[in-house]
């Protein structure tokens, strides 16, 4: 029933953006992993899988300017915008 609950919690839309708001890049690319290993190929309602889209969600919350600073390029995934996004907000 636990791992039944797991599962259900990674391939929840929900549950997937907000685990993108606490993790970084890295660690949100290693849920994708887990959720491949469950056998999860669940996509989003626009065709991206699951963390894909929890990662274009958190950049559509990023302020204007930060998303102006961050075009996507058509070989560029949502994950590694948000790694830049990230690398944007860190200190130096």
């Amino acid at each position: 029933q636990k791992v039944a609950t797991g599962e259900s919690a990674l391939f929840n839309p929900d549950v997937v953006f907000l685990l993108a708001d606490l993790l970084d890049a890295r660690d949100l690319c290693r849920v994708s992993l887990t959720c491949q290993a469950l056998g999860g190929k669940q996509a989003a309602h626009n065709g991206l899988s699951l963390v894909e889209d929890a990662a274009r969600q958190q950049l559509e919350c990023a302020t204007e300017w930060e998303r102006s600073c961050l075009p996507k390029r058509d070989d560029e995934g949502w994950v590694e915008l948000y790694r830049h996004l990230l690398m944007l907000r860190s200190k130096l």
